[in-house]
């Protein structure tokens, strides 16, 4: 049995264990890492109560965009990307397990999808590789929090870790 919980990644001056609608997911904080420029991210134990709400409230808490990924099993992830500006987009990592446990189908192209990731990037002032995007939407990971983790590398966001390896 794989992991079954949410991702959430954001941006605040504060730390996400201080926002009062991280809170309000009702869900235990279980780990969190960080991001150049103010990114975190925190993985929750469950899907608490109406997430597109929870990151509506998010996305206005702190004036930035959001992203929440639901993974289920490890065998998929349902990815959705807010911004203050309206930019709304929802994907799957995994895409064939996601429609195997009977996922809806997409309302839009792929080429849709990643005009829409990459103006979520840009909004949120990171450099996306559109070709690295589209490859992360095409690849079948082994574990979707893999997954997750590539499309966050690929939207632009570098670990804090990575950046300490990197100068040393």
């Amino acid at each position: 049995m794989g992991y079954t919980g949410r991702i959430v990644v954001g941006q605040t001056e504060l730390p996400p264990a201080k926002s009062e609608t991280l809170r309000k997911f009702g869900v235990k904080l279980l780990w969190h890492g960080s991001y150049q420029d103010g990114w975190w991210q925190v993985q929750l134990d469950g899907d608490g109560e109406r997430p597109a709400a929870t990151l509506r409230a998010l996305v206005a808490e702190t004036g930035r965009p959001v992203l929440s990924a639901f993974v289920l099993d490890s065998d998929f992830a349902e990815v959705v990307g807010m911004t203050p500006g309206g930019t709304r987009w929802r994907a799957y990592l995994n895409e064939t397990a996601a429609a195997a446990y009977g996922a809806p189908p997409l309302p839009y192209l792929q080429d849709e999808l990643l005009t829409q990731m990459l103006g979520w990037a840009a909004e949120a002032g990171l450099a996306a590789s559109a070709t690295t995007v589209g490859e992360v939407l095409s690849v079948k990971h082994v574990f979707a929090e893999e997954a997750v983790d590539a499309l966050l590398s690929a939207l632009g966001l570098v670990p804090v870790d990575a950046t300490a390896r990197e100068a040393s």
